[in-house]
């Protein structure tokens, strides 16, 4: 799916224009994507066991750091799609969409972490999970995020949900754009400390079309 966009962008009164792709499985582009991808999740990852500054974590941030390797089997065997904006200097910004399932493994298939939900998890089955949303630095303010959250909801009609750090510091810039864009907070996620991770908390946001 690739289809071309104009951006008014009230801040700097100037017209952008920008395209918006899908990367799936048949894709041709995969490797490309996924490269430039992770030079942007690069540029915003923080380490949650050190103590980071907050001028760091104001504008966001990405804790879980993925390779390609992870990123060629989530699309091959898992159905991920990525949702990406090019502009005129290519990749500005992505979202990685999996299948609930996905997120069903971050607590019940694992003796580390726990979800406190508030409400039936049936109601989570025929959802789907993002798993990552970023924008290329320089690419901010332009209102790309909110583009790629609009398109994964018309890809997903029954909702989706979604997973932002609140503790051992809070993604409060995460967290805000999800709720400006009509997500809400359901529950949270909790993992203990081990090898891998130290213990964290993440608040879990979900998008319902029928509250909107």
């Amino acid at each position: 799916m690739n289809y071309l966009i104009v951006l008014f962008c009230l801040s700097c009164n100037l017209l952008a224009a920008f395209s918006l792709h899908t990367t799936s499985k048949e894709s041709a582009d995969k490797l490309e994507v996924i490269e430039a991808l992770l030079d942007i999740q690069k540029s915003w990852q923080v380490n949650i066991r050190a103590q980071e500054p907050e001028e760091k974590l104001q504008d966001g941030f990405l804790f879980v750091k993925m390779t390609t390797e992870e990123l060629l089997h989530l699309i091959d065997e898992k159905g991920v799609e990525i949702l990406w904006i090019e502009d005129d200097h290519g990749l500005a910004a992505y979202l990685i969409l999996t299948d609930i399932s996905e997120f069903f493994d971050l607590y019940k298939n694992s003796e580390i972490r726990t979800f406190r939900f508030d409400g039936d998890e049936l109601e989570l089955v025929n959802l789907r999970y993002i798993e990552q949303i970023a924008v290329r630095r320089d690419a901010c303010k332009q209102g790309f995020a909110s583009h790629l959250l609009d398109e994964a909801k018309q890809v997903s009609p029954n909702g989706l949900i979604a997973a932002v750090l609140s503790e051992p510091f809070r993604n409060k810039a995460s967290s805000s754009l999800f709720l400006k864009n009509g997500f809400h907070t359901i529950g949270f996620l909790d993992c203990i400390e081990g090898p891998v991770w130290p213990k964290y908390q993440t608040t879990v946001f979900r998008f319902n079309h029928e509250n909107q």
